[in-house]
């Protein structure tokens, strides 16, 4: 059975941070699940599973990131100092460093 989620579940239930106008702006750009409209008083609402969708593609994304970052961390050609917590961030792909973002680890 499909379940729908208005504004305020979108907040409470599902950890959405964004207000109502960032989510149109996402929903125009195609980065957020279109909304359904739920009748003439203007009440609309999300459908759950595309929106538990959106959420996943989030965690994939960044759970792929950290892991291309580690990929970098566990090259052999990148040592850390004693005391040193992060090394430059570099493209897997053509191996030139990156902007200045740096990956926190912790040092035993």
């Amino acid at each position: 059975m499909m379940k729908l989620v208005r504004f305020p579940e979108l907040k409470s239930k599902k950890g959405i941070p964004y207000s109502r106008d960032q989510i149109r702006r996402k929903e125009n750009d195609g980065t957020f699940p279109m909304h359904l409209d739920l009748g003439e008083g203007g009440a609309i609402a999300w459908i759950e599973d595309e929106v538990d969708n959106y959420l996943a593609e989030r965690i994939e994304a960044r759970d792929r990131k950290l892991a291309e970052r580690r990929a970098v961390l566990d090259h052999p050609g990148i040592e850390l100092s004693p005391g040193q917590e992060s090394a430059p961030a570099q493209d897997v792909q053509t191996g030139k460093q990156q902007s200045m973002r740096r990956l926190r680890i912790p040092c035993d």
